[in-house]
């Protein structure tokens, strides 16, 4: 059986999931975690982040941080179920940054290839739709999670803009239609040639997330 480097990953990692569930139930007892612990550490990561000059896009008042799928996406997904765990119901500073920043590039989309808010890699014509079809699915994930954890009955007006700007960037025609155009620096699995899947199933997961946003029939896009 041949495997390229993404199922090498992936059959590495699943090995190493293998291992420890077998050390767990040699044990008979899961091993202990700090949740205060992990929640500073996740918050550390993302204030470094938003403070790291390579991530940031735009200028003065409009500068943000992009969402990378490798760092900020995960955060945003992860943290509130963790403050859920805990028990804490206000999001971080480092949540709200995020989710406010995602906003004013939604709203702003037309926008972005300029200086005042820069697009996530515009150093060709390829990269600059490469960030754009990037950008419309993580946009689209980050405000539908939003609304899911506030409860929300239907999606708020930036999540339908987002999700307006994402059916606008999906691919209609060739081999990946369907798809999106998806950053590719060779870099696995996050961005590389690949990743259109990955993209296109976030996406998919955005719109089974948004609450109330899929009803079949009700939407041409």
């Amino acid at each position: 059986m041949h495997l390229n480097s993404t199922g090498k990953l992936a059959m590495l990692l699943a090995l190493l999931v293998l291992s420890l569930a077998s050390r767990v139930l040699a044990d008979d007892v899961a091993p202990p975690w700090n949740k205060g612990l992990a929640a500073n550490y996740l918050d550390e990561r993302a204030k470094e982040w938003l403070a790291f000059p390579s991530a940031g896009r735009g200028q003065d008042e409009t500068k943000t941080s992009c969402v990378s799928c490798h760092t900020a996406g995960p955060y945003l997904l992860a943290r509130p179920v963790l403050r859920k765990l805990a028990g804490v119901g206000q999001p971080t500073e480092q949540e709200k940054t995020l989710v406010e920043q995602t906003r004013l590039r939604v709203e702003h989309w037309g926008e972005l290839d300029s200086p005042r808010y820069r697009l996530m890699y515009d150093f060709d014509d390829q990269k600059k739709k490469e960030s754009w079809g990037t950008e419309a699915v993580l946009n689209a994930v980050v405000l539908a999670f939003d609304d899911r954890y506030y409860g929300r009955q239907t999606p708020s007006d930036s999540t339908l803009r987002a999700f307006a700007n994402l059916w606008q960037t999906q691919a209609a025609h060739g081999d990946h239609a369907g798809a999106w155009e998806w950053l590719n620096f060779l870099f696995e699995p996050w961005e590389s040639t690949g990743s259109k899947y990955f993209g296109a199933a976030l996406a998919a997961v955005a719109v089974g997330t948004a609450p109330g946003y899929y009803s079949p029939g009700a939407d041409a896009a």
